[in-house]
């Protein structure tokens, strides 16, 4: 067994997303609709059957594996109705960690509809780690293209 010292470190990464569309739907969307704007690829197991979220403190935002497996990506530390949702989890080495991260998801009202204002907020093994591709692919990608799509 080896032993390796990095320093922990600190890096905060923010990311805005302009959606056209009223804030509660956006809301509604992000919240009640996340099974359906989460893209497949960026479930950690080909084992998952689904991705939840829990919308209120205390709960989980999780990959349902079924069979009592999965992973948890977040807790819900704090949620203000149509305005924000603050996360708190670990980032796994297998994903970039080990750290700690703190996600804010903010809404605010704009001329053409809503900007969807995302912050992370990592602590521990950051080098080299920035997750705004991610979450650009994640929230231009998959939820703003569902939240945007033509309405039967």
């Amino acid at each position: 067994m080896s032993m390796v010292n990095e320093p922990a470190m600190t890096a905060n990464f923010e990311l805005s997303v302009e959606i056209s569309a009223p804030l509660g739907e956006v809301w509604r969307s992000l919240i009640d609709d996340i099974g359906l704007w989460w893209p497949p690829e960026f479930f950690t197991s080909d084992k998952t059957k689904s991705i939840a979220l829990e919308p209120f403190p205390g709960g989980r935002l999780f990959e349902d594996y079924g069979e009592h497996g999965g992973l948890l990506w977040y807790h819900v530390v704090a949620i203000e109705k149509e305005s924000s949702l603050l996360l708190s989890g670990y980032l796994l080495p297998p994903f970039g960690g080990p750290a700690v991260t703190s996600l804010r998801v903010a809404l605010a009202k704009s001329s053409s509809g809503v900007i969807l204002t995302i912050n992370d907020a990592i602590f521990g093994a950051v080098g080299g780690y920035d997750p705004v591709e991610d979450w650009r692919l994640l929230f231009e990608g998959g939820f703003k293209t569902f939240v945007e799509r033509p309405k039967q």
